[in-house]
């Protein structure tokens, strides 16, 4: 049995709402895809996004701001780092431009960080389908695209909750192993 690795700050976190399911976790993914355009070395190849939106995402994705959500995780900001005061400006500026800069400022999961600007039109580039995914209903698709419109990267997620996120290899437990945490005070049960 693995010990639990669930803390108190990733169960109370600091995020944009209603919702920690349709806000914070649409934009954990997408600033994950970020995450791994950079870490992968994909980043210079990408010329647009596309975000699908699938199931409860995309039925209540409007009225939950999932769609401003998935802008703001492209860029690389964290739940905790997103100005509210500056969401409705910088969305604003995204749209009159036609332009966003997506990326990763690097953290203390991983150093490496890298930007870029793309052509970026959200009533094209995030789009909302009721149909849900297989394995979860709150599902959304991201893909980075090339010059010619071909894929260079694409990756499944599911906003499962609480603002956690799993990969589809995740959920049905095809994912490498991550290294374990260190804990100062490991458990595996409410017992210990």
């Amino acid at each position: 049995l693995n010990p639990i690795s669930t803390s108190t700050f990733e169960l109370f976190k600091v995020g944009i709402g209603p919702s920690s399911s349709h806000t914070v976790g649409p934009l954990v993914a997408c600033r994950s895809f970020a995450k791994a355009l950079v870490v992968e070395g994909l980043l210079d190849r990408v010329a647009r996004v596309r975000v699908e939106l699938c199931g409860s995402l995309a039925l209540t994705g409007i009225g939950h701001y999932t769609h401003k959500a998935v802008v703001l995780g492209l860029t690389g900001v964290s739940p905790a780092k997103v100005d509210t005061t500056q969401i409705e400006p910088f969305l604003q500026k995204v749209e009159a431009s036609g332009r966003l800069t997506i990326g990763f400022d690097g953290d203390e999961t991983c150093e490496q960080s890298g930007h870029r600007e793309i052509d970026f039109v959200e009533t094209r580039d995030v789009l909302l389908f009721a149909e849900e995914l297989p394995l979860h209903p709150n599902g959304m698709i991201c893909q980075a695209l090339d010059q010619a419109g071909e894929v260079v990267r694409e990756g499944t997620y599911y906003s499962i909750g609480g603002g956690f996120v799993n990969t589809a290899e995740e959920l049905v437990g095809d994912a490498p192993e991550q290294k374990p945490r260190d804990f100062p005070f490991p458990f595996t049960s409410m017992c210990d």
